[in-house]
Parts: structure tokens; C-alpha cells; sequence
């Protein structure tokens, strides 16, 4: 298993890092990949499925994560700049003080996400289900706070 960017080209191979090269999974080679501190600017990641991942610090910069499952992932601090996550799963997901400037965000779920930080200048939120609080900066004097439409526990 390896990951390529969008145009095919190898981006990431396990077994040029001392391992065995046998991952299971995607998320455990993107996992590996960011561990290793390997940019994954432009890789093809569509439809991936990265529930729960650790990818805090990752470089996603226009990465394909269209339709991907990163729902409970921990992007925080992530390069996700010009990322394409249409129709993405982000539920639960970490993006605190992530770079989402010009990421394309249309008909995401962000369901109890946390955005805390996250820059989303630019970026296209068009249709997406924004059930979170969370307050992004850089929006360039527009301020954003969407609150949680869940009922709270009034006995508590």
C-alpha cells in the first residue's frame, strides 16, 4: 500500500523507512507517513477512510480528502490549506488551530467539531452541517460562532 498524489505520482512508500512496508490499512500508512514528518501536499486521499486518525500537524495542503471518514480525527494544527473535503465526514473531528484557508468544505458534516483557532479564510463552508460551536479566525472582519442545536441538560 503507498500513497500517490493526484497526478499519480508516488508520494509515500513504507518500505523506504526501515519497516516492514506492511501497513493494514490507509489510515495506519497516512498515520505512519505523518509520523515520519512526510508531506502530503496533493495526495489522493479521496474516499478515504481515517476515523480517528492521528494526523495532528499533518501537511494535507490540496490534498483529495473528497467523501473521506475523518470523523473523531485529530487534525489539529493540520496544513489543510486549498484542501478539497467535499462531502467529507468530520464528525468529532479535532481541527483546532488547523489552516482550512481556501479548502473546499461544501456538504461536509462537522458535526461536534472543534474548530477552536482553525483559519477558514476563504474557504467554501456552501451547505455543509456546521452543528458545533466553534469560533474561526481570519475570516477577515466576518465572525462566525454556530451553537450546538442539541438540548442541554438543564439538571446539571
Amino acid at each position: 500500500m503507498k500513497i500517490f498524489d493526484k497526478w499519480g505520482g508516488l508520494l509515500f512508500d513504507p518500505q523506504n523507512y526501515g519497516g516492514s512496508g506492511r501497513v493494514e490499512t490507509m489510515k495506519e500508512l497516512v498515520e505512519l507517513a505523518v509520523k515520519v514528518k512526510q508531506s502530503l501536499k496533493q495526495a489522493d486521499l479521496y474516499s478515504a477512510r481515517l476515523r480517528g486518525a492521528c494526523l495532528s500537524g499533518a501537511d494535507l495542503e490540496n490534498a483529495d480528502l473528497r467523501v473521506a471518514d475523518l470523523s473523531g480525527a485529530d487534525l489539529e494544527g493540520a496544513n489543510l490549506k486549498s484542501a478539497d473535503l467535499q462531502m467529507s465526514l468530520l464528525t468529532g473531528a479535532n481541527l483546532k488551530n488547523a489552516d482550512l484557508r481556501w479548502a473546499n468544505l461544501r456538504y461536509s458534516i462537522l458535526q461536534e467539531a472543534a474548530l477552536f483557532g482553525a483559519d477558514l479564510s476563504g474557504a467554501d463552508i456552501t451547505a455543509t452541517d456546521r452543528e458545533s460551536e466553534f469560533q474561526p479566525v481570519g475570516f477577515q472582519s466576518t465572525y462566525i460562532q454556530v451553537k450546538s442545536r442539541r438540548k442541554r441538560d438543564k439538571g446539571a
